[in-house]
């Protein structure tokens, strides 16, 4: 009797820890490629973004993102910042995108001639401002912060 509940005792610790295994570093949708631009905002905790990324249908499970993020101690190096991200990542995966900072980076070319409109419009068209952002922070008077600029 005894040996078999230490069997069947061992069957569940084996079950769940290839549960674990399978949600953590198996993605959601292995083929999918299409990107998804994250924003994670600074202040946000790992139970927000857990959320957040379930709800964008990034990953199966916020149990499993948040309980990886935890055992790693990546809980308190999660970045702010836009990530470009993808139903094909895995739950570890996007946690160490997170850690490392791993953000989009945007070239910027701008041309000369270019009115703050012109500008605006291409930054919108590469959904990195809005028009409305940029055209208002233009409006914003910066000799008062930055002396030099006087």
């Amino acid at each position: 009797m005894i040996k078999n509940k230490k069997k069947i005792l061992l069957g569940l610790a084996v079950f769940f820890v290839m549960l674990l295994l399978f949600e953590i570093y198996f993605p959601k949708s292995p083929f999918k490629k299409d990107k998804v631009l994250y924003n994670l905002e600074k202040g946000n905790g790992y139970d927000k973004i857990a959320k957040d990324l379930r709800e964008k249908g990034i990953i199966k499970n916020t149990q499993f993102f948040k309980f990886y993020v935890l055992i790693t101690f990546n809980y308190s190096k999660l970045q702010a910042g836009r990530y470009e991200l993808s139903e094909s990542m895995s739950v570890a995966d996007i946690a160490e995108k997170f850690a490392l900072g791993d953000i989009v980076e945007n070239k910027v070319t701008i041309i000369e001639g270019w009115s703050v409109n012109d500008l605006a419009e291409y930054l919108e068209d590469r959904s990195i401002y809005s028009k409305e952002e940029f055209v208002s922070a233009t409006k914003v008077n910066f000799s008062k912060k930055f002396e030099f600029l006087s």
